[in-house]
This record gives structure tokens, C-alpha cells and sequence, in this order.
């Protein structure tokens, strides 16, 4: 088991998480007491950020449309395309 202090991705205020990983999978995220944004607390969106991380479609890698299907792209690439 171990710990990561990180910032939660669910909106743009910069909260501070602690993830909580076993075995290489991340299973919880905890607030961080003495961050100066979050002072200790989360909201819902924080509390639940590690089943985000988990959830099966969750894009982990740049795609673009070809032919009316997603295919994988490097990142260069779907740059150019926005």
C-alpha cells in the first residue's frame, strides 16, 4: 500500500488529495489536512475521484474521428486537429 499527494482533477479549484494505491491500483482518495486550498476537506467530486481514475471508459490516451469511429492518436496529432 501506498500514498501519493496529488491535486483533484474534478474542477479548478487545485484541492489537495491523497491517493491511496494497492498493488498499483488506486482504491481511495483522502483529503490533505494541511493544504492551503482545501484545508482538510474534499467535496463530493474529491471523494470520488478514484472511481473516475478506474472507471472502464475513461479516455487514458488522445483519439481522433476517422470515418465516424474514435481511433488512438499521439497526442501531435490530435493537437492539429483541434
Amino acid at each position: 500500500m501506498g500514498f501519493q499527494v496529488s491535486t483533484c482533477p474534478g474542477c479548478a479549484c487545485g484541492c489537495g488529495v491523497l491517493l491511496e494505491e494497492v498493488r498499483g491500483l488506486l482504491i481511495a482518495a483522502h483529503p490533505v489536512s494541511q493544504h492551503p486550498v482545501s484545508e482538510g476537506r474534499l467535496c463530493i467530486r474529491g471523494w470520488n475521484c478514484a472511481g473516475s481514475w478506474r472507471h472502464p471508459d475513461r479516455l487514458t490516451a488522445p483519439q481522433i474521428r476517422q470515418n465516424g469511429d474514435l481511433v488512438p492518436a499521439s497526442i501531435d496529432d490530435a493537437v492539429t486537429r483541434i
